[in-house]
């Protein structure tokens, strides 16, 4: 079969023009994925450290958000008389008492609870847009060869805490080609505002990672 120097121009220009609007896709949705290492001042400044604060009306609280585990289930001290409130799907706590002994308790009660469990793993981070402003609100996936779909929503600082566990106590298996998708609290089932990362593995030598997620944005 013969093609002319025309025929073949054209199919050249077709292709060009497919390739640019994918490599333009790409750049659309494709979300930048740094790793930071655990214990690194970096990965400190990611969720500063939490304090009692004393409030106008002369009461003591704090919020702490979790590093490891969901605080939803988080045990009350014994006698404690104040107000919890749990949010971002069981990471972040909030707490107001009279008391300030009541409150620095509850505080170092719930850092000595929030660790990693044996076997688990988890990500945590934070997701900002090029300029470096937090996406609040935003939903994080883990995609792949498990997709983990269970409502881990950034908080107003862009952080987030995913415990690789589902409701049923399901963990994903190790390995490789898994990535975060990232969906934008404007989303809707008729418009579609999500970003991806690359891919990465699942290790068992590193059962807690964190991450800075810059999208395109």
């Amino acid at each position: 079969m013969q093609f002319s120097l025309r025929s073949l121009l054209i199919a050249t220009f077709l292709l060009a023009v497919l390739l640019a609007g994918w490599f333009g896709y790409r750049r659309a949705t494709m979300a930048q994925l740094t790793w930071l290492p655990l214990g690194s001042p970096e990965a400190e400044a990611l969720f500063p450290v939490e304090t009692v604060q004393t409030t106008t009306e002369g009461q003591f609280r704090f919020t702490y958000h979790s590093r490891r585990k969901r605080l939803g289930n988080h045990p009350v001290p014994t006698g404690f008389l104040g107000r919890l409130s749990f949010r971002d799907n069981g990471q972040t706590l909030s707490a107001e008492t009279d008391s300030e002994v009541a409150a620095h308790e509850l505080l170092q009660s719930v850092r000595d609870a929030d660790v990693l469990p044996t076997g688990r793993q988890v990500i945590r981070g934070r997701v900002v847009n090029r300029k470096g402003r937090p996406l609040a609100g935003a939903i994080v996936d883990l995609m792949g060869p498990f997709v983990f779909i269970n409502h881990f929503q950034t908080r107003e600082d862009g952080t987030f805490t995913m415990t690789l566990e589902d409701g049923g106590g399901l963990r994903p298996p190790l390995g490789s080609g898994y990535y975060l998708r990232i969906r934008a609290a404007e989303e809707t089932a008729e418009r579609h505002v999500r970003w991806h990362t690359p891919m990465f593995t699942l290790d068992a030598a590193e059962p807690e990672r964190v991450a800075v997620i810059i999208i395109p944005r």
